[in-house]
């Protein structure tokens, strides 16, 4: 028995983002055949049509939306039962939209998150002083445009997620004064920083400040993160970083 699953959305099938939800569905479930239609009557048609010419017996419908209006609903309704008819022996069920589940709910929090730390960021997120001919105060934006991105942290300090820069690529912008020797990175809450040398952090240090395309959460150190890789001392690990003070 070949089975099918139809995720049926308002949008493109063919979106990048559809087309990620596909393949995730797709790892989760032992369906035959996982596809993107439209959530529309013909469309409908066809995608049941399509998964039954390709050999199915069942097939599940779900509707890839918060919830359907009286006229969604029929439109649902006349689609299944215009396939059922064009192939009595194929079952067709229809499942119910995404609606009022706790796990949607989890996810509007997450969206709302990530929005509100965005909009923090449009200030600066890291300010860069001290013994420097060039005070900085970096936005996120101003980060992102920053060449020579670590898009992968992890390749260079296993166990850490994110991506981001090299403190040598700021400290250059800053253009620290020749008697510079050492840099101190201040937490956000002022109750903790961090001093090194500033050799080992140019040569090693890296300051985190993302996760794709989005600010790094709080959670995992944010808004910026300063790893040195290759050693465990506590003062190369510093979350929440906001100013890197540069010091005789």
């Amino acid at each position: 028995m070949k089975r099918a699953l139809l995720i049926a959305g308002t949008g493109s099938e063919a979106s990048p983002e559809v087309l990620r939800v596909v393949e995730a569905v797709r790892r989760r479930t032992d369906y035959d055949v996982v596809k993107a239609i439209r959530l529309e009557e013909g469309a409908l048609a066809e995608g049941i049509a399509s998964a039954a010419a390709g050999g199915a017996t069942q097939v599940v419908v779900v509707p890839y939306v918060l919830a359907l209006d009286t006229g969604g609903r029929d439109g649902l309704r006349r689609g299944v039962e215009e396939a059922r008819r064009r192939h009595p022996g194929v079952e067709v069920a229809p499942a119910e939209p995404l609606g009022a589940d706790e796990r949607v709910a989890d996810l509007v929090c997450d969206r709302a998150r990530v929005a509100e730390m965005k909009m923090a960021s449009a200030g600066a997120v890291l300010t860069v002083d001290g013994m420097v001919r060039n005070p900085l105060g970096l936005t996120y934006a101003d980060l992102r445009a920053a060449p020579e991105q670590i898009e992968d942290v992890s390749a260079r300090a296993p166990g850490r997620k994110g991506a981001g820069l090299r403190v040598e690529t700021v400290l250059r912008k800053a253009d620290p004064e020749p008697s510079a020797g050492q840099i101190t990175f201040h937490s956000a809450d002022g109750g903790f920083e961090a001093s090194v040398s500033i050799q080992e952090a140019r040569e090693r240090g890296i300051l985190i400040y993302r996760l794709g395309e989005d600010p790094l959460p709080e959670g995992l150190g944010g808004p910026v993160r300063l790893v040195i890789p290759g050693t465990e001392d506590v003062c190369n690990n510093v979350k929440q970083v906001v100013r890197v003070e540069v010091k005789a």
